[in-house]
């Protein structure tokens, strides 16, 4: 049997996935929860097989959730499920360790599958994302404009992206509101954009944020 935690801070959509995974008969939903900082603590005390995690959620984001999970639990496999559908997003989580990109816009029967996968050992990410990784890898050496940031940078970009202010992102991320404001202005600087509302288009464009979130 595969234990399994679900975090994803979208309840409804957390009730479907975990009424999804308890309805296969290896599969047993073991945790769930919408909190970044209470997912880590979950993994730490539970332990389970498998760890589907979103990519974003309050207080810690996916990102940040994976690389301490792992660094204390690295037999856990981390399943990244999104509706983010872009490549800077997957190579970086898969680089921190996880082994599984998944866009959340995949079948209901893919998902099981892909989990059997990972427990099997392989990485199973998400063709289009493999597509958008093999065409950056293949092109004259074009980077995506997001490999500029450093991983904080692109947390920080993610929630201002978001809409959120410089107060919600220090609140989010226990940072304080000058070192917010300095990271934004070093992101700024760097993807050339002038204002939040720049960011948010450039955000949109890139597949980072849904138009309706």
């Amino acid at each position: 049997m595969t234990r399994i935690i679900v975090a994803d801070d979208h309840t409804l959509v957390r009730a479907g996935i975990c009424a999804l995974l308890n309805s296969q008969k290896d599969f047993q939903v073991i945790a769930e929860t919408g909190n970044g900082k209470e997912t880590v603590e979950l993994c730490e005390r539970l332990k389970p097989d498998i760890l589907l995690l979103d990519l974003s959620m309050p207080e810690m984001d996916g990102l940040e959730a994976t690389k301490s999970i792992l660094s204390s639990n690295p037999s856990i496999k981390i399943v990244v499920l999104t509706m983010y559908e872009n490549e800077e997003y997957a190579t970086r989580l898969i680089n921190a360790g996880a082994k599984g990109f998944l866009v959340k816009r995949m079948s209901p029967d893919e998902l099981p599958d892909s989990i059997r996968k990972v427990v099997a050992g392989e990485v199973c990410i998400t063709d289009s994302i493999m597509r958008q990784i093999a065409l950056r890898k293949t092109s004259s050496g074009d980077q995506s404009p997001l490999s500029l940031l450093s991983d904080r940078e692109l947390q920080i970009f993610h929630n201002l992206a978001r809409g959120l202010s410089g107060v919600q992102v220090s609140d989010e991320l226990d940072l304080s509101p000058s070192s917010v404001a300095t990271y934004k202005s070093r992101i700024m600087d760097k993807l050339g954009l002038k204002n939040q509302a720049e960011l948010m288009r450039f955000a949109l464009r890139l597949g980072l944020i849904d138009k309706f979130e």
